[in-house]
């Protein structure tokens, strides 16, 4: 059974694409997950999934706060993740150390992921991207 990241990163893929994605593509997507300890439902953070879905679902959020231990430790690396990701998925990725922005553009989303501060002020935050700022600070 797929990971719940991986259902949700193919079904993006489907919907950035309009089709499906072939079998390297599938592959590709499960190893990255794999590889960077996303495969188990346990292993992945609530707001991981919450935030790709809202992707998928091209959803805007205020900023959602999650723990800094949750973004990279011995059992899991979603920066890492992140970026790997990009050889799958056409998105405009930049990491800016203290901060990740992701740019889906055929979705009209702007997503900033922010990484400094104490352990618990860490957020991510999702904007339509012909917003004023298109930064989604």
């Amino acid at each position: 059974m797929d990971s719940p990241i991986t259902s949700i990163i193919i079904n993006l893929f489907k919907k950035l694409y309009g089709m499906e994605p072939t079998t390297n593509v599938i592959e590709s997507i499960h190893q990255i997950v794999e590889s960077n300890g996303l495969g188990s439902s346990s292993a992945i953070p609530n707001w991981f999934i919450d935030f790709w879905q809202s992707i998928l679902n091209q959803k805007t959020t205020n900023k959602e706060y999650f723990l800094i231990s949750e973004i990279v430790n011995k059992n899991t690396d979603i920066i890492n993740f992140l970026a790997e990701l990009t050889d799958v998925i056409d998105m405009n990725y930049e990491n800016y150390g203290e901060g990740i922005v992701m740019d889906f553009k055929p979705l009209n989303l702007n997503v900033f992921i922010c990484l400094e501060g104490g352990a618990s002020t860490c957020f991510y935050q999702i904007k339509n991207s012909g917003s004023k700022n298109d930064q989604a600070v």
